[in-house]
């Protein structure tokens, strides 16, 4: 049976004619009608194109394979896919000497042979073409995966470099520890008291070191050298800053001196040396509209002393507004809870407060410290459609006194 005569009939036992054929594979029916005469032979495209319409393989469509054969994908061997061409191409040409006249062929004998010869040429090609793409995709995803564990690697050798550079820096750093800490404080002319103790690792007895600060605005501020073994000092004066401090130590030891950075100093702004408070809503079940009711766990404001050995809280009030008009103003009681905390509570117990959409209402908590001065700090929040929407908290120093 020639490729013509397969064609026609695979056509007619999927039902269609030739011109549905050709619609299918977007040819002519000239062209169907030709390669079913034996006139003419399909594009390698239009081979695979009508092998998986017919459902058969390319081989079986040629006539090289039998119908019902199972068709492997292209082998990874090299030889293997060769040999298989080789095949193919063996019993291609055997089947259409088979199919040739006894008698020497005459012109269309030869045009048939060489367009055979030519199909079966192009479908070896496809098959060697098929084998190399899925081998090239092997090795591109091999070489992703190699990629991808170099970077890996990469990451680790730099994770571990890091770690070896800290330790080196922590051997090679003089000092084991710095601390420091505010002994008083002017609140009027902002300027604050410091004491300050340096640990080094090693050192002779001779030893003495100096502590500098310099500020944001380059003033410098020196120690007087502190002497071996317990390398303590003060400094007097130094203005509240809310940038902190680059902090430096110079080391005398047998007439050699060296000097080396230590860790800023901070928390030395002016709101530093101010009460704060947080959970000023705590005696309030808040909701909106239909929203859900929020209540505090614990129903009492927390207020914080950032240097509790200087100054404490002595009294406190809250007041709470809606939309700028008073709801209540209430004393609080405080009490101490560690060594920087004080609760502030009151007998009334939870409130419901519910609030209609775009109502603000505003926590205002004064607070009293030890010092005689008041800080307030505020908080409030607006009814959205979503909830309330809180605003940052305020500090107010205006009437410290």
């Amino acid at each position: 049976m020639t490729l013509g005569q397969r064609i026609q009939e695979l056509r007619k036992q999927a039902g269609y004619t030739q011109e549905q054929l050709a619609e299918r594979l977007g040819v002519t029916r000239q062209a169907v009608s030709k390669w079913e005469s034996d006139n003419g032979v399909p594009e390698l495209d239009t081979l695979i194109a009508m092998s998986r319409l017919f459902g058969v393989t390319v081989g079986q469509l040629l006539g090289v394979e039998e119908p019902g054969r199972e068709q492997g994908g292209p082998s990874r061997d090299g030889d293997d896919t060769d040999a298989r061409v080789e095949a193919i191409l063996r019993r291609y040409a055997e089947q259409t000497r088979r199919q040739q006249p006894a008698a020497a062929p005459g012109r269309h004998g030869w045009q048939r042979a060489v367009i055979a010869l030519a199909a079966a040429v192009v479908a070896a090609l496809f098959m060697l073409m098929f084998y190399l793409l899925n081998t090239v995709s092997s090795i591109r995803n091999q070489f992703s995966s190699l990629s991808w564990d170099h970077v890996q690697q990469q990451n680790e050798i730099n994770r571990l470099y890091g770690q070896l550079q800290d330790i080196q820096q922590e051997m090679a750093d003089p000092v084991s520890q710095f601390t420091w800490e505010v002994l008083s404080f002017d609140p009027e002319g902002e300027t604050a008291d410091l004491a300050w103790q340096i640990s080094l690792k090693e050192y002779s007895m001779g030893a003495q070191v100096q502590l500098m600060l310099t500020g944001t605005d380059g003033e410098q501020y020196v120690s007087q050298w502190a002497q071996a073994p317990d390398f303590t000092g003060s400094l007097a004066g130094i203005p509240m800053s809310d940038w902190g401090y680059i902090c430096a130590l110079r080391v005398e030891e047998e007439g050699n001196v060296r000097e080396m950075e230590l860790e800023p100093i901070s928390s030395l702004g002016p709101e530093q040396f101010q009460l704060r408070a947080d959970s000023l809503a705590a005696f309030y079940a808040i909701s909106v509209g239909s929203s859900a009711t929020v209540t505090a766990e614990d129903p009492a404001v927390r207020i914080y002393s950032p240097y509790p050995q200087l100054f404490q809280p002595a009294w406190a009030r809250l007041t709470v507004t809606l939309n700028g008009q008073e709801l209540e103003s209430v004393s609080l009681t405080l009490t101490q809870e560690g060594d920087d905390l004080w609760y502030g509570r009151d007998d009334q117990g939870v409130r419901q407060l519910r609030l209609n959409v775009g109502v603000v209402v505003e926590f205002s908590l004064t607070m009293g410290d030890s010092l005689g001065r008041e800080t307030v700090e505020i908080w409030s929040m607006t009814a959205g459609e979503d909830g309330p929407v809180e605003s940052p908290p305020v500090l107010d120093t205006s009437g410290r006194g």
